[in-house]
């Protein structure tokens, strides 16, 4: 069908795109600019200035970064939208220019992806980078409490002096506060809503770019398809890692991963003989809440783990760009 009816795809792109105009232009800011003010991020925020001394300038140089990257992303809204009306009303006119493609389709695809991308990633990920950076600060800020004499080696004898300067009764406090606040700052209807967006619309743009690099008949048009819906889906990967992390530090039961997990596990089998019975069960009590309940961040009710993020890097990176290639190859034999 649409070898003979190429011209279709202007206007369903055309469509497409203008609909990501009006959702990243206008509607999320907007909801963004609310959450921002939210309760869970208030909280998390004012966890985080209490472990000052462990934040980065990696935020402020995204940042700093973003303010350009924004201007750059419009600018390329702008130069698409101006390549697909010449292309569209003056090249479209000719004889298969818009179904076999030309400079400026070329152009408004590559500009459009650019766009897509820059807003996704600077545009309106502002409000998301700070609460992904304020969770991580203040993971590790509880790490930080857990991790007294830090500095020694690893012996008997260090970490049963660690183990008796630590309240475990106030870390279990700690943990419990931090624990509810992620899971109120990433639920659906507040920044976990918003990353989420960002997912799905990489997402379905990667398999919307693939789809159309099977039936589009030009051939250069199909390998550009295919290459910008591999970027989208590595994108959409690298997000789900920087998510990934911070169950990581949360989870990973890994002696050097230096996750939370793994800090408390440090001190089993440690506990000093001069400890006291209810330093004993607050300790032994923490261990198994953290094991059972484990935190992170959780999408859709799916918690985000490393594990869960390569089964989607392998559909999305690897799988589809293959079927893509086996069905574009079946309907166009002559070109592969």
């Amino acid at each position: 069908v649409f070898r003979d009816t190429g011209s279709l795809l202007m206007p369903c792109y055309a469509s497409c795109a203008g609909v990501q105009y009006i959702v990243l232009g206008v509607i999320v800011p907007c909801h963004t600019a609310s959450l921002g003010e939210s309760l869970p991020m208030q909280q998390i925020l004012a966890i985080r200035e209490s472990y000052a001394e462990l934040k980065d300038l990696r935020l402020r140089i995204y940042l700093r970064i973003s303010e350009y990257g924004w201007r750059l992303s419009m600018m390329c809204s702008c130069m698409a939208l101006v390549a697909l009306l010449v292309h569209y009303f003056h090249e479209g006119r000719r004889e298969n220019a818009i179904k076999y493609g030309s400079p400026f389709g070329y152009a408004s695809m590559c500009f459009t992806a650019m766009w897509l991308l820059g807003m996704l990633f600077h545009g309106v990920a502002k409000t998301e980078e700070v609460a992904l950076d304020a969770s991580l600060v203040c993971v590790r800020g509880l790490i930080h409490d857990l991790t007294i004499d830090n500095d020694l080696e690893d012996g008997v004898q260090d970490v049963s002096y660690a183990f008796s300067m630590i309240d475990w009764s106030n870390i279990a406090a700690k943990y419990a506060v931090l624990d509810r606040t992620l899971e109120r700052l990433w639920a659906l209807d507040n920044i976990g809503g918003l990353w989420a967006m960002r997912l799905v619309m990489l997402s379905f743009w990667s398999l919307a770019f693939a789809a159309a690099g099977v039936h589009h008949p030009d051939l250069a048009f199909r390998w550009s398809f295919r290459a910008i819906g591999v970027i989208f889906a590595m994108s959409c990967v690298r997000l789900l890692i920087r998510l990934a992390n911070v169950a990581a530090l949360c989870q990973d039961q890994c002696r050097t991963s230096g996750s939370i997990v793994a800090a408390v596990v440090r001190y089993a089998g440690r506990i000093p003989e001069t400890s006291s019975e209810l330093a004993r069960v607050n300790f032994q009590t923490f261990l198994v809440h953290i094991l059972q309940n484990p935190m992170g961040v959780e999408i859709f009710g799916v918690p985000i783990t490393m594990s869960s993020v390569l089964n989607i890097a392998l559909r999305l990176c690897v799988y589809v760009p293959i079927a893509c290639t086996v069905i574009s190859d079946f309907l166009y034999p002559h070109e592969s």
